[in-house]
């Protein structure tokens, strides 16, 4: 998947537009020279829009990178048009290779993949009833001789030793899907390749198939010195256990020997030349499967590489990607509310809710210059804060009235209460008015008023004092009067060590 940045996009791709035209005046291009030199994977080209072409190229002149040479039927190369995000095949006379650096501008398109998704692969045991007919295996079969499907394993009518050895270890009359398809083809005598899933019976398929028909023709083949079946597998690992199969199905059969061998290296040597191999392909782009998925199941037959090269693969622009690593409570991070919208907030609450998710862990987070708190935030959405922002002073005030209660004297304030408080700004405060109360106490970025009053000014008058916070919760029957809340704040403060806050002695502050 090919993104792009949308601001300057146009601006940009006309420039490249007009380079490129103006290439197209030179004697190099008029001449044809650059139409006549080999194309290498890597090579920069241009490629022309034309009447007469099969594919209609999205401008009439592109930049385009070579990412793939093919010569199935007949040569052609896979063109990536890099300022538009599209890929295109085309023969050798349809676009001419551009000098080097002629256009220094960097791909207008990056190359995007999405992490911790793969295809769907359906397991024998995840097809449910009522299950979607979509998700159902499917065997496809190219054949032009139609061969029957095995049902039972006693059809294969191999040898006695034989079904007993599969009985011993598969413990099953029933073959698996892939196997009823592959026994019979193999039994007449044709040549077969089987592509599956994993564990989905290949290769104890293709070993039964194998000793069976040894067993069953055992007296119509001469003695000599070369093997009677070759069996080639990936890994020692693999060696190993394809024998003790071949064993387990020849057990009762005392003149047909298995053997096992190996190449004389290792598996790490063997890995190490596997990936110096990869690292040769420099030229090569990254596997599109490795990108997706994370791997290659054809790596072994793919041009592409599939090993990533620091002095290739860098970053080419300056995108930040550094999450937050520390969770705890009253750490300062990032939080990206929409996109490029951020937000400085701390973490107020870790929650552990695991009706809520298994695996992960969630926040709740206050923004700490505008005061909102945002609630189950997933930690991977938090980013680590510069330190220059982090020494910035924070934009808000925490603010409560003092010595008030919910009404019916519990301890948490209701919604209503909360709307009135709302409805009671919208209704008194506008941009002639302000905000007055009394401070009690301050704690950090927390202050107790006594009351919230409106005030507006009135040329050649006093100000005019209006609508008070308190009454209206009071007289609304919101809240009741606490006289409690003040002292026991002053003596929590007390039991700190605090005798003052801001020149004010506490002990005659609760007086």
């Amino acid at each position: 998947m090919r993104a792009y940045e949308v601001e300057k996009h146009t601006e940009t791709l006309c420039k490249i537009e007009e380079r490129l035209l103006n290439f197209m005046k030179t004697n190099e291009f008029l001449k044809r020279k650059s139409n006549t030199e080999d194309a290498q994977i890597g090579d920069m080209v241009l490629v022309q829009d034309s009447f007469k072409a099969e594919i209609k190229l999205p401008s009439y002149v592109c930049r385009g990178l070579i990412t793939g040479i093919k010569k199935e039927y007949g040569m052609y190369y896979i063109i990536l048009l890099v300022d538009h995000g599209i890929s295109i095949g085309l023969t050798r006379d349809k676009f001419h290779i551009l000098p080097k650096n002629l256009i220094p501008d960097k791909y207008l398109t990056k190359t995007v993949g999405v992490y911790n998704i793969i295809p769907i692969c359906m397991r024998k045991s995840t097809i449910l009833n009522g299950c979607n007919t979509i998700a159902v295996e499917k065997i496809l079969v190219q054949s032009s001789i139609d061969c029957d499907i095995l049902c039972d394993i006693t059809d294969l009518r191999y040898p006695k030793g034989i079904h007993q050895g599969w009985d011993e270890n598969i413990k099953s009359s029933r073959p698996r899907k892939l196997q009823s398809y592959i026994w019979p083809a193999i039994n007449n005598g044709l040549n077969v390749v089987a592509i599956g899933s994993t564990q989905c019976g290949k290769t104890s398929g293709c070993v039964m198939a194998v000793c069976g028909q040894i067993a069953l023709r055992l007296h119509e083949i001469r003695n000599g010195t070369q093997p009677l079946a070759l069996i080639l597998c990936a890994s020692s690992c693999e060696v190993i256990s394809v024998q003790s199969l071949c064993e387990s199905f020849l057990r009762t059969f005392t003149n047909i020997k298995c053997v096992a061998a190996f190449n004389g290296k290792s598996d790490r040597s063997v890995a190490r030349k596997a990936l110096e191999l990869e690292r040769n392909k420099k030229v090569y782009a990254l596997c599109d499967n490795v990108k997706s998925f994370g791997f290659c199941r054809t790596r072994n037959v793919c041009v592409f590489r599939h090993c990533v090269l620091s002095e290739i693969d860098a970053p080419m622009t300056n995108i930040q990607m550094k999450m937050s690593t520390s969770t705890n409570v009253g750490d300062i991070c990032v939080l990206e509310e929409t996109i490029d919208t951020f937000k400085r907030v701390q973490i107020t609450r870790i929650k552990y809710d695991r009706d809520y998710s298994e695996d992960e862990i969630f926040v709740d987070v206050r923004c700490i210059d505008s005061g909102i708190v945002h609630e189950y935030i997933n930690v991977r959405k938090l980013m680590h804060i510069p330190k220059e922002l982090l020494d910035l002073p924070t934009h808000i005030v925490e603010i409560f009235l003092t010595n008030l209660i919910p009404w019916d004297e519990e301890y948490m304030w209701n919604h209503y209460t909360n709307e009135q408080v709302h409805k009671w700004f919208s209704e008194n405060f506008d941009e002639r008015s302000y905000i007055i109360g009394e401070v009690h106490l301050h704690l950090g970025n927390t202050i107790w008023l006594d009351d919230l009053k409106i005030g507006t000014k009135l040329i050649g008058h006093h100000d005019l004092i209006g609508s008070s916070l308190k009454k209206e919760l009071c007289h609304g029957n919101y809240s009741i009067v606490n006289n409690n809340h003040l002292s026991n704040l002053f003596k929590l403060c007390r039991n700190s060590g605090m005798t003052e806050i801001n020149g004010h002695n506490l002990h005659a502050a609760d007086k």
